[in-house]
């Protein structure tokens, strides 16, 4: 019989690596080939309707992505990365990963190590 932190991991084992996919892959090739010369000021400079092109509203908040090291094509593969991973997160909330105890030594480091 399994104790309740062996299932945990096997459970947490068989949870979708976001860093697996081929959002991640896309995106790490991105930054390689582009986000390691990206400066901020050269693309305010060449984009003035970067403010408005990189802010986006939603009821009662207002996230103005344009002073954050991305460009369109960057924030684009991040939401590819983030519709990849998408049922990472209900699978967590459903408790998935119930009977994971964080006194339990090494436990989370070896879960976020995996």
């Amino acid at each position: 019989m399994n104790s309740p932190q062996s299932d945990a991991m096997q459970r947490c084992a068989a949870l979708p690596r976001c860093d697996r996919t081929g959002a991640w892959n896309a995106l790490k090739n991105h930054y390689g080939t582009h986000g390691r010369g990206f400066d901020l000021r050269d693309a305010f400079a060449r984009h003035a309707d970067r403010f408005e092109a990189m802010s986006v509203q939603a009821t009662e908040v207002y996230a103005d992505l344009s002073k954050n090291l991305l460009d369109p094509a960057t924030l684009q593969l991040l939401l590819d990365l983030a519709r990849e991973c998408a049922d990472l997160l209900p699978r967590l909330a459903t408790g998935d990963l119930d009977g994971l105890d964080a006194s339990t030594p090494g436990l989370i480091r070896r879960l976020r190590s995996a």
